[in-house]
């Protein structure tokens, strides 16, 4: 019960800036330079993707995190990451359509593409390249919040 209690409360208890970074984070682990499913041409995550589902797994308990993301808003939110080809990013999270928080970031992938490695405010993150495709990208991450350890697989789908 004390763990059911901790990992609920896991998401109210990160800050609402974290969050957003994360999610950003996430969504940049998708951009590989990976064949596409269209027969070999290399795809880009140059463009605008939008997060289809951010799923936070926790002791085996896994959460939405896309319905957390903007708790005041009547309608689900929406994030979506811009790639640019010099490495800079501008991430928006929206509640009806309207920028209610918004953020640059830079991005590099490791060598053979796995990897990704996404900064924001001086703060380094990587993350694992799960599928990358020209309409779709997966992203991965586990992390020790709390001391618990927290499974972060983002979809998004190109705009």
């Amino acid at each position: 019960l004390c763990v059911k209690f901790i990992s609920s409360n896991f998401i109210i208890m990160f800050k609402f800036r974290n969050l957003i970074f994360f999610v950003l984070c996430i969504s940049l682990l998708t951009a590989c330079s990976k064949d596409d499913d269209n027969g070999g041409n290399s795809v880009t995550i140059i463009g605008t993707w939008t997060a289809e589902s951010i799923k936070i797994t926790i002791d085996e308990e896994t959460f939405d995190f896309l319905d957390e993301l903007l708790m005041n808003c009547p309608v689900r939110a929406e994030a979506t990451s811009s790639f640019n080809e010099d490495g800079t990013g501008l991430g928006e999270n929206k509640c009806q359509g309207e920028v209610v928080e918004s953020y640059e970031f830079t991005y590099e992938f490791s060598a053979d593409g796995k990897m990704l490695i996404l900064t924001q405010s001086g703060e380094s993150n990587q993350y694992n390249v799960d599928q990358f495709t020209s309409s779709r990208l997966v992203l991965s991450q586990e992390e020790t919040i709390f001391g618990f350890t927290a499974q972060i697989v983002e979809t998004w789908i190109r705009n």
